[in-house]
């Protein structure tokens, strides 16, 4: 028998996650307005970012992207030279993707506009509320 509680959990949670997703991702993607990247390919500087270089499989995981997205995103900051791919030089089988100096200086430029562009959504939780926010977030992604 379904309780009230499976209800929240089988429609109204999944639809306010995807309310509040697109709300971010409209807000990430004005503060981009004007730079010519998109959503993804932002995702994937800001990923890689704070790595020494990831594989495809490990960038798509963290920043949700599916393959042909990230890999049409990944072309285009090749192309413009933010980042670039390369051998794992301790497995040579495995492709690395990493970010140029000059993805970083672009990164470093736009980072605080992206932060402040989503900094005025989370203004409406108090401190206590915004961590408690995230651990529960993170829990319901497994983390």
């Amino acid at each position: 028998m379904r309780t009230e509680h499976d209800e929240v959990a089988s429609r109204v949670l999944p639809l306010a996650l995807n309310r509040v997703a697109a709300r971010l991702n409209t807000e990430t993607g004005q503060a981009l307005a004007g730079t010519g990247l998109t959503l993804d390919q932002w995702r994937v500087l800001d990923v890689l970012a704070t790595t020494e270089g990831l594989a495809m499989s490990e960038i798509a995981a963290a920043a949700v992207i599916t393959g042909p997205t990230l890999t049409r995103a990944v072309d285009r900051l090749v192309d413009r030279a933010y980042i670039y791919r390369n051998l794992d030089h301790t497995d040579r089988r495995r492709v690395l993707v990493r970010l140029s100096e000059r993805g970083a200086e672009v990164h470093r430029e736009l980072a605080s506009r992206v932060a402040d562009a989503l900094a005025a959504s989370l203004r409406r939780l108090d401190a206590a509320e915004a961590a408690q926010l995230r651990m529960l977030l993170d829990r319901l992604a497994g983390g």
